[in-house]
């Protein structure tokens, strides 16, 4: 698959295409190398999870894309990784049942165990081996679960933290409706003596789809307030 500019004879970007079964049983195609204009080549790897099932289910398991990486012609390696959790109840057997202790039960045939993927990559690493770290999971229903649970994630449709290299953290509110950020707050190192870092986002009406997602105005840490 190549892609040329309007005017030119010749592809600034060609595409080799894989084609994968997800877990829905569809047909989807992924880019498998790609070679640009001006010399740099990448290659990309995708990595798969196969979920385990019940004892006697006859509940065929279908592999599900967990992550992937590039690597470009000087070598340099780029990986990203997905999420995979079990469903809070997968392993539940009703109230005042403690299942598996401190470490996750096996599956059991009373149903077959639900798994979630984020939607993003839970890590990022990069060629130097810096990493990000992205979370996913839903603090207000971890702390509202029963106790005896194991699998305390519920997976949300966007990250609620992240962490940087430099062990930085920064939390995240959205808007109820369109999922916009409308906070972000960046942890202050414990015992450094400073304050949290604050942002906050305000957005049109959403009559407009085109500019839904882009905020009108941004207060600072310093409450500033830029129009947008």
């Amino acid at each position: 698959m190549a892609f040329i500019q309007p005017g030119q004879s010749t592809p600034y970007l060609t595409n080799s295409i894989v084609e994968i079964t997800d877990a829905e049983i569809v047909k989807v195609e992924r880019v498998a190398y790609q070679s640009l204009a001006d010399g740099r080549t990448f290659n990309y790897d995708y990595s798969q999870f196969l979920p385990p099932v019940s004892p006697g289910s006859n509940r065929t398991p279908l592999p599900v894309q967990t992550g992937a990486s590039y690597t470009d012609n000087n070598g340099h390696r780029v990986t990203f990784e997905y999420g995979v959790f079990p469903d809070p109840y997968s392993f539940y057997q009703g109230p005042g049942v403690v299942l598996g202790g401190t470490t996750p039960p096996s599956p059991v045939n009373w149903g077959d165990v639900n798994y979630q993927v984020t939607p993003g990559p839970v890590l990022i690493r990069d060629q130097l081996n810096r990493e990000w770290k992205l979370d996913y999971c839903d603090p207000l229903v971890e702390a509202n679960l029963p106790s005896g649970l194991v699998h305390r994630c519920s997976v949300m449709p966007n990250p609620v933290s992240s962490e940087d290299p430099e062990g930085r953290v920064s939390e995240y509110r959205y808007s109820g409706t369109t999922r916009n950020i409308i906070e972000t707050r960046t942890k202050a190192k414990p015992g450094s003596g400073e304050a949290d870092i604050v942002t906050s986002s305000g957005y049109s009406n959403c009559l407009n789809p085109k500019f839904c997602a882009k905020p009108i105005r941004t207060t600072e840490a310093k409450r500033q307030c830029d129009g947008l």
